[in-house]
């Protein structure tokens, strides 16, 4: 991937980016690098036990932490403290792939342009979720990230997992072939490698205790292997 000198990953929830660019943070020198974290107040936890949403968020936070110290690039956490979908909207767990935004929803990103595009400089680029599997926080991160692209940022979607880990490789295709089309964009497909194993990027993402479970980390060896048998490529997807 080309040289930036910062790199700004919008994650919607603690884990997102640990999942889908795990291998990529571990394993790269990364001077500069912001981590967003957007609906970082929940309730959801891995054995879905009715916890107090504070004592959730420290967990989360502090599994952020954990993951992040041994990773070779060194993360500045910022959390924007917005509540995820299942409190914020009244939803199941369940349903969070199946709920649609609003524009009071589209509101919660206004509030974040300030940080961002203070953030944003002439050397940097956006990593935001790709929206696979239609959750529907990724979604509104998603929307912010290609207001930014059509503004003229250098923004790149990666491939959120454990989402990623229930399509095909075409079907992926397929998804971002009607993205292009829907917003009129040309974004394009590009591998990134490491010197991770798959299993190197699972005990990574252990750190997640509250949240991973074993359908996730089949799900993300699953996506793995479509690559290769035994090291990481994650993917982006660039204009």
């Amino acid at each position: 991937m080309e040289e930036f000198n910062r790199y700004i990953i919008l994650s919607p929830h603690s884990d997102d980016v640990a999942f889908s660019l795990g291998a990529f943070i571990i394993s790269n020198n990364l001077k500069d690098i912001h981590v967003l974290t957007f609906f970082s107040r929940s309730t959801c936890t891995a054995k879905n036990e009715k916890m107090d949403v504070d004592i959730v968020t420290r967990i989360r936070k502090k599994e952020d932490e954990q993951f992040f110290k041994f990773c070779k690039s060194k993360a500045e956490l910022f959390y924007f403290d917005f509540l995820d979908a299942p409190i914020r909207l009244n939803i199941k767990e369940e349903d969070v792939c199946s709920t649609y935004s609003t524009a009071l929803e589209k509101s919660i990103l206004n509030k974040v342009e300030h940080t961002l595009l203070n953030l944003i400089t002439n050397d940097s680029i956006i990593l935001s979720p790709l929206g696979l599997g239609g959750h529907v926080d990724h979604l509104l991160v998603r929307e912010i990230a290609l207001k930014l692209l059509r503004t003229g940022y250098n923004v790149g979607f990666y491939e959120d997992l454990p989402y990623a880990g229930n399509f095909l490789q075409n079907a992926i295709y397929h998804k971002v072939f009607q993205l292009n089309g829907k917003y009129n964009i040309t974004l394009k497909p590009l591998i990134i490698d490491s010197s991770l194993t798959i299993n190197d990027k699972v005990k990574a993402c252990s750190n997640y205790s509250s949240q991973i479970e074993n359908s996730t980390i089949d799900r993300i060896k699953k996506y793995h292997s479509q690559f290769d048998n035994q090291l990481v490529s994650e993917r982006i997807w660039l204009q």
